[in-house]
């Protein structure tokens, strides 16, 4: 359970109570585009009508003349060309976009995937047999290569050329290929190297389309293009935006049989348009469960079905793999989740210098399935707002996969960390290493050193909190939440990484209703009115968001909301599509609020079962406290946080799926100041002593 007290917001750095309301017709477009578009991207123009023509020739991209010379004399000659991807979506996208595209051309084409478990990421001598074996003339790489020196070497030294496609950080030295094509080469003089392996992939047909006299033949891969972009989460600026939006439309006017049977298996309404969320949460999933749980050979497989039966066995499949990962994913989650809370509030309680504000956890499982170590990673930084890395035990060693937070850079601080390491790489935002199980606690010493180096980790981060404050674009009045500036938002469309969707505020509104949604009750419906009497459009809470019971119809609080538009039974309207909620300020937990959130979790009616998280019903029966006035719900949900950091209390489901705390033996007196949380408490001056 994440600490309910909420993280700072701020807009460009300051807090949200001390920035001043937007008005009704205050232009959001232009604040958020003023907001996301640094100097040396394309105008407000190129940003919201993103075209062909503001693309530069493919032949302007370092390498790529070489790489167009080598694929166009295998197609003369007949050559036998292997196609070599990668595991996850960017990669089958990639394979099944280049290998699509090649067959379409006359070519003699195979592809190979490696296993994540058998051969790992990239090359290995597993590809080179499999190139050899198949009598492949020409090995294209796509989505990875770049770092394969030893294994390019072997398969020149067979008589095979070699055109490598990868966007991943170069070594110092490329390998010596045919051609090598990547945009993050520290040379090359293309101006961006944002593309995804799927991208870049579209760039070598579009530029073999324009040799081969093909015409349009290329833009077939635009779907697959976007999907691969979106799901590998590069920055959807640039030409990616380009390639996205362009694929969006190709996905909602023809999807192929492969992606129209995924969207069917994934329960997917009929009829609903495909977005950046779809990918996000329906297609790259699936795609991507393939090769953590087996053989990724069957999403391009997928991919490249032209028979929708066939189509709708391999989706079926992908489905099943997919809803087991998601069962194994959540028990590696709770562990990990469990590991890093124990090891926050250990360190917090140690007399040691405090843990800056972005130093990695670093977690590990000899049981967790490596084909999800990166999915916990990502759930790991939501919850806890900190660099993660998890690593599962495999073959002797430690295999981990690791995602950021905010902006710190984990590509160099793992290698900042490179003598407890036994090989890594990756990108800024997301990186895999491998460590001995002996080097684990040194690695995460030489993390948590490359953390603490930093600038802002000097005065422990902003107003020395353990975690990074939620950015809004902007605070707006309840009048500028209107239907016209909802619409006007989705010309910013498509988000993602370098354009997350706007993020506004909302101060000191009213709850006027509430009710549960969704066939379990996980969501929540808000009804709000501002101080001046105006009515808010409904607020929807999704999950962990809802906090059911933290707040009492009639509480005032602050909302942290996307502006969307709701199209339902052919009516649209304003929504908000809720963040965060959290008391207005000023606001207080009272001392007294321990000993009786206590007392409730030793009280007969709940110590067998635990203390329902309904903190609505936990507040009522806890009765008034000093001074009179009640327990309130989210009183309650802060001193519980409070309590499971310091290892007093644990959370587990009963047999109706309603989450319950448990008090836990404690052999000697617990300090609640060794809680994050208590902490941020006391240093904000939240903490209140009973009058």
């Amino acid at each position: 359970m994440p600490a309910p007290w909420p993280r700072r917001w701020t807009v460009d750095g300051r807090p949200v109570e001390s920035v001043e309301p937007l008005p009704r017709g205050a232009d959001l477009v232009g604040l958020v585009l003023a907001r996301r578009l640094p100097p040396d991207t394309d105008g407000r123009d190129a940003f919201l009508s993103p075209s062909l023509d503001r693309v530069p020739d493919p032949l302007r991209i370092d390498g790529m003349p070489g790489a167009v010379d080598a694929v166009a004399r295998a197609l003369a000659r007949r050559d036998r060309i292997l196609v070599h991807g990668d595991y996850d979506a960017d990669g089958v996208t990639a394979t099944a976009l280049l290998v699509a595209f090649l067959r379409s051309a006359g070519a003699d084409v195979a592809y190979h995937i490696p296993d994540r478990l058998g051969e790992g990421y990239g090359l290995s001598e597993r590809s080179v047999e499999v190139a050899r074996t198949l009598g492949a003339r020409l090995v294209v790489t796509v989505d990875c290569g770049v770092s394969a020196l030893d294994e390019i070497a072997a398969l020149k030294a067979a008589g095979i050329a070699v055109v490598v496609t990868d966007h991943h950080v170069c070594k110092e030295r490329l390998p010596e290929a045919d051609a090598v094509v990547d945009p993050k080469w520290p040379q090359a003089s293309y101006g961006f190297d944002g593309l995804s392996g799927a991208g870049l992939a579209l760039r070598l047909t579009q530029a073999l389309s324009a040799r081969l006299g093909l015409g349009d033949l290329w833009r077939d891969g635009l779907d697959l293009a976007a999907i691969g972009t979106v799901a590998d989460v590069v920055p959807l600026l640039g030409e990616n935006r380009v390639w996205a939006s362009l694929g969006l439309a190709r996905l909602n006017r023809a999807p192929r049989p492969g992606i129209a049977a995924l969207l069917r298996a994934s329960a997917t309404k009929a009829g609903a348009p495909v977005d950046e969320v779809t990918i996000g949460f329906r297609i790259g999933p699936r795609l991507n469960a393939a090769g953590r749980m087996g053989d990724a050979s069957r999403a391009v497989e997928l991919l490249l079905a032209t028979d929708p039966a066939d189509a709708e066995r391999l989706a079926a499949g992908l489905e099943r793999e997919n809803a087991r990962r998601q069962a194994v994913e959540t028990r590696i989650f709770d562990e990990a989740a469990a590991q890093a809370r124990d090891f926050l509030a250990a360190r917090a309680a140690a007399a040691a210098a405090p843990l800056p504000p972005l130093a990695p956890l670093v977690v590990a499982g000899a049981d967790w399935h490596p084909g999800v170590v990166g999915i916990v990673a990502s759930r790991l930084v939501e919850a806890f707002a900190r660099p993660a890395i998890v690593f599962a035990a495999e073959n002797g060693q430690l295999r981990g996969s690791g995602r950021t937070a905010g902006d710190f850079d984990l590509l160099a601080a793992i290698a900042s960390a490179s003598a407890e390491t036994l090989r890594f790489g990756g990108h800024r935002k997301a990186a895999g290493v491998v460590v001995a199980p002996d080097r684990l606690d040194a690695f995460r010493a030489a993390l948590e050193a490359f953390a603490a180096s930093l600038p802002s980790a000097a005065d422990g981060g902003a107003a020395g909190s353990d975690t990074p404050p939620l950015e809004a674009d902007a605070v707006l009045s309840a009048s500028a939440l209107t239907l016209a500036n909802a619409v006007a938002l989705q010309a910013l469309a498509p988000y993602g990484e370098g354009n997350p969707r706007p993020l506004f505020a909302v101060r000191r509104v009213r709850i006027a209703g509430q009710r549960a949604m969704g066939a379990d009750g996980r969501h929540r419906r808000y009804s709000c009115v501002a101080e001046d009497g105006t009515a808010l459009p409904d607020g929807v809470a999704f999950g962990a968001v809802s906090r059911p019971g933290s707040f009492a119809t009639g509480d005032a609080v602050d909302l942290l909301f996307h502006l969307d538009v709701n199209d339902f039974n052919g009516t649209r309207s304003a929504q908000l599509s809720l963040r965060a909620l959290r008391p207005s300020p000023p606001w207080r937990v009272r001392a007294s609020a321990f000993g009786a959130v206590y007392r409730l979790l030793r009280d007969p009616r709940f110590a067998a079962e635990g203390l329902p998280l309904d903190a609505t019903a936990a507040a009522a029966a806890a009765g008034p406290l000093n001074g009179g006035r009640p327990l309130s719900g989210y009183e309650t949900e802060t001193v519980l946080a409070i309590l499971e950091e310091s290892s007093l209390v644990a959370f587990a489901a009963d047999g109706a799926g309603l989450r319950r705390a448990v008090l836990l033996p404690a052999a000697d007196r617990v300090k609640l100041e060794g809680s994050p949380t208590y902490r941020r408490l006391r240093e904000e001056g939240i903490l209140e002593p009973d009058a």
